[in-house]
């Protein structure tokens, strides 16, 4: 009867079970037939109702022999918790179900699939798209081929249909359509066919979903949400705005997963901005913006709050849409100062107090799966270790902060930011630009000390498009440099053509995933054939915001250089770094005669990395090989030495570098790729972008492999400049690509363009003079 969607007489059966197993004070059988009634509560919409339920059932469980139906009741709060857009609370009962079904052995072989498939659902609902692939995987290990075939099937369609595999998509949900219909499973059929339509619909073919969407008659009332989104989206299309502002008021009624939340903001705002009213579409977009800012700080860490963060850029991109110009409804010039709160998502700050030496929490686990799988040399290994790198990865998500361990983490929210305020932050003879996404239309803003304007730009599939072309170009030192050359100019056309003036003394680049990737020391000027680098310090900005200006630092500078030169041979290794060990000695040999205390004799094991990046104001150099994968949250991170007692290399990944902290001042990476978070859209970072928010103020970093021969000239001259001026790492970075450039053997781009200087620029967002700053577009 529920299946049918016969729910009245199946909540009768229910009541009449409930009433039976209370005359007999079975607890355990009253827990699960409580159970399924808010598994039909839940698909009535009557989620309050429904995790009241499952939770009364939750305390009534006790004993061995109820491990199967706690884990059961947790998986169920955890869909409903998706299902109500609380992706913190439902990842958390994820967990809780596994250990439970864990415990229950092998009998539990369902459940856990049931479980790995709504992880493969939470996953995509955040972003975390390779995981979820890889949690579905495990799904279809587990079940028999023909087992909840239709269910995978369509969460496999969602997924490809969040990853714009859109045809692969179609055909899945088509393929879910036709089994859930020939098992009589008539709600879920609707259900698969409502988004279907909705994929339909965002992809021009809105009058067959028109047509078609009136057909849904046995949806259950839990997804009458998607419903109304779909009504509102086909209404906007044929231009009924009445009728589109009715529906998205009905679905906001409605219990939302948080994907579909987001969605819903963005059809909102376009019904307001469509009819004239940009203030409320703004404001309606700037709403679901703190709403996801307040999730994220909810999750309890760094890494699930990143996660999270990421959700809000589809909206960034819809309001800089129209906020840099757009054809429904030009915005007037004064109308740029809006653009200023839309500049960075959630760079909150990690605030750190820990004692030295306290333990580490759960990042050191996943740390050695990843490890595990990576050196693994024999395919069943390696898929052990994969699982084993997921589950571990489960719990860093769900962990508050390891606050047991001693250490309390915290995520610093930025105040608002205005241009004044920027304006304000900034050196004469600096600029700071921001490359503005808005779908279509790219623009950049460029702001000095004494106005800001908002510039013409290509939009962002050029930008990134031309920027894939160039770092292609630039993957080896045997490329053609004319190509590059060529490249590098089709790139600075895309972003710098309409740039007013002379070159600036520093160029602040706002980071993001757009902009950390592109080499901006090869850009080129216009009017000008030299690189970028021969005139500007160029640097990638951490837009902080702050209360007071920022403390100043102990006149005392500790200098911790640690090298993972691999020398040890042992059952599994890596490649030697010949080069590594040299290092010390030539930053001590430049450093030395400014009078700071120079720390080179450490072994680059885990342990040492934490104390040294631990250490308030330091200047911390790691050398040693680095790792990045994109696509796969926490996989980028540096190989260390091994730890005591071990032989393997271990491996130290962005996730427990933002769990634990750094204090330190400066960090430099001399290892391959750690600048690079791909296209970051699934919550990644780069391990060079996690240690500048993790604490440190500046980072150097680079975005494709680092060569060893070339570590020999930059790294002394890097270190001589910054001796001169320790407070201006981005210019001593500048001098060292230079001393590259201009080199007979590594003039090559390969060898500098890819460094890059990250830095926090403090905003002070209080007690500043109220003056309008001066504004202009550039036609």
């Amino acid at each position: 009867m529920h299946r049918s969607g016969k729910y009245a007489d199946a909540e009768r059966c229910y009541n009449r079970a409930l009433a039976a197993l209370a005359t007999l004070d079975e607890r355990n059988e009253s827990a699960s037939v409580m159970r399924n009634l808010a598994t039909l509560q839940r698909v009535q919409g009557k989620l309050a109702s429904a995790r009241a339920l499952a939770s009364s059932a939750l305390a009534l469980t006790a004993g061995p022999n109820a491990v199967m139906t706690r884990g059961r009741l947790h998986l169920l709060l955890a869909v409903l918790d998706q299902q109500a857009g609380d992706v913190v609370a439902s990842i958390r009962h994820i967990d809780l179900a596994n250990r439970e079904f864990e415990q229950a052995g092998s009998g539990a072989l369902f459940w856990r699939a049931s479980s790995r498939l709504n992880e493969a659902i939470l996953f995509g609902q955040i972003g975390a798209w390779y995981e979820a692939y890889g949690a579905l995987s495990e799904v279809n290990a587990f079940l028999p081929s023909q087992h909840s075939l239709a269910l995978r099937a369509r969460v496999f369609a969602d997924l490809e249909a969040q990853t714009q595999h859109f045809d692969s998509a179609l055909f899945w949900y088509g393929l879910a359509e036709d089994r859930y219909a020939s098992e009589g499973a008539s709600p879920a059929r609707d259900w698969t066919r409502l988004a279907r339509l909705r994929l339909a619909a965002q992809r021009q073919s809105h009058s067959a979903a028109a047509a078609t969407v009136q057909e849904i008659r046995e949806l259950p009332p839990l997804y009458e949400g998607q419903r109304q989104i779909l009504t509102a989206m086909l209404a906007l299309k044929r231009g009924d705005l009445v009728e589109a502002r009715s529906a998205a008021e009905r679905a906001w009624s409605r219990p939302l997963p948080l994907a579909d939340q987001v969605a819903l903001a963005d059809v909102d705002a376009e019904i307001r901005l469509r009819s004239g009213d940009v203030e409320a579409g703004l404001m309606a977009l700037t709403g679901a913006k703190e709403q996801i800012r307040l999730l994220a700080g909810r999750a309890g860490n760094g890494v699930l709050g990143q996660t999270i963060e990421r959700l809000a850029v589809p909206l960034r991109r819809k309001a800089l849409g129209y906020l840099i110009g757009s054809p429904i409804t030009p915005l007037p010039t004064a109308s740029v100062e809006a653009i200023a709160p839309w500049l960075v998502l959630g760079q909150g700050d990690i605030a750190v107090d820990r004692d030295a030496g306290t333990p580490r929490g759960d990042g050191s686990v996943f740390d050695r799966a990843v490890a595990a799988e990576l050196l693994a040399t024999e395919p069943g290994a390696r898929a052990a270790a994969e699982s084993a790198t997921h589950r571990s990865m489960l719990a860093l998500l769900t962990s508050e902060n390891n606050s047991t361990n001693g250490m309390a983490v915290a995520v610093r929210q930025s105040p608002a930011l205005t241009l004044t305020h920027l304006q304000a932050a900034l050196s004469d003879g600096d600029v700071l630009a921001a490359y503005l996404d808005g779908g279509t239309r790219g623009a950049l803003l460029w702001v000095t000390r004494s106005s800001a304007a908002l510039i013409p730009a290509a939009d962002a599939d050029e930008v990134r498009a031309k920027t894939a072309t160039l770092r292609e170009l630039l993957r080896v030192p045997t490329s053609s440099l004319t190509a590059a050359e060529a490249a590098a100019g089709g790139l600075s056309d895309a972003l710098l053509h309409e740039v007013p003036g002379a070159p600036p003394r520093r160029l602040w680049i706002v980071a993001d995933e757009l902009s950390d990737g592109i080499p901006w020391a090869m850009l080129r000027w216009p009017g000008r054939d030299a690189p970028l680098i021969e005139s500007t310090t160029t640097v990638l900005a951490r837009v902080l915001g702050a209360r007071e200006s920022v403390a100043a630092k102990r006149s005392s500078v500790s200098v911790h250089v640690l090298a993972a030169a691999q020398l040890k041979a042992g059952e599994i290794s890596l490649p030697n770094l010949t080069n590594a060990a040299v290092e010390a000695q030539q930053i001590r040999d430049a450093l030395v005669p400014a009078g700071m205390h120079i720390d080179a004799n450490m072994s680059a094991t885990r342990d040492a990395v934490f104390d040294s990046l631990h250490d308030r104001d330091a200047f911390v150099h790691i050398a040693a090989h680095g790792m990045a994968q994109p696509p796969r949250i926490g996989y980028a991170g540096v190989w260390l030495e091994p730890s005591a007692g071990e032989t393997m290399p271990s491996f130290l990944s962005w996730l427990d570098i933002l769990d634990a902290g750094v204090r330190a001042d400066l960090v430099v990476l001399n290892a391959c790729q750690l600048g690079d978070s791909g296209t970051a859209v699934n919550g990644n970072l780069s391990f060079a972008s996690a240690v500048a928010r993790a604490g440190a103020r500046r980072v150097v970093a680079s975005l494709w492999p680092v060569s060893d021969s070339a570590t020999v000239l930059w790294v002394p001259a890097f270190y001589s400049a910054l001796r001169d001026n320790p407070g201006d790492a981005a210019a001593a970075l500048r001098r060292a690509q230079l001393h590259l450039a201009h080199s007979r053997a590594f003039a090559h781009p390969f060898f500098w363009a890819g460094m890059q200087a990250i830095e926090r620029l403090d905003v002070v967002t209080e007690e500043l003079p109220a003056k309008p700053p001066a504004v202009r577009r550039v036609p």
